[in-house]
């Protein structure tokens, strides 16, 4: 029994590291699992920690989309980026509004709970790109990359910045 117990240990330790080693730079095991599902997918690094949003949402709504990525708070603190587009194909846009009504615009928020975040938004002078990948209007999903450098906006504009760097949405249904 004892040396079965030891093979099996040692089969499961090096099937843990084929499927590690298997993900590609910068993408969680989570996120390439449901990636492979057909899942949607949200990651980014935000100001150098690599995140892999849990709830991800997008939506539609008088030609805007507005998609959203959460990362549950962890030590009393949630993470979540929002991006806003008239983008509805695919193509590159510039993040540099502050709107949720106008313009392409990233959005960084940290804080206890969505309805008490320090947020960060882009502007004329913090801006980036959003670029959308693969856009399906017959089944609605779409995928693409992001990044982003925000200035604080709220709860009172400050000179601290949040840089988003290597986002990537994927299989995002709307």
């Amino acid at each position: 029994m004892r040396h079965s117990f030891k093979s099996i240990l040692a089969a499961a330790a090096i099937s843990s590291t084929i499927i590690l080693s298997g993900c590609s730079k910068g993408q969680s095991p989570v996120a390439q699992v449901q990636q492979a599902a057909g899942l949607p997918t949200m990651t980014a690094t935000c100001n150098g920690t690599p995140v892999t949003f849990a709830s991800i949402t997008a939506s539609l709504s008088s030609g805007r989309f507005t998609i959203t990525g959460v990362l549950p708070a962890q030590n009393s603190s949630l993470q979540e980026v929002v991006l806003y587009t008239n983008l509805g194909a695919t193509g590159t846009v510039t993040l540099n509004g502050a709107s949720t009504t106008a313009g392409n615009t990233g959005m960084y928020g940290s804080g206890p709970s969505t309805s008490n975040l320090t947020q960060y938004w882009t502007d004329a002078s913090n801006t980036g790109t959003m670029t959308i990948t693969t856009f399906d209007a017959t089944n609605k999903v779409m995928s693409g990359t992001f990044s982003f450098t925000a200035v604080q906006f709220y709860p009172n504009p400050a000179p601290g910045t949040v840089t988003v760097t290597s986002g990537t949405f994927s299989n995002l249904k709307w």
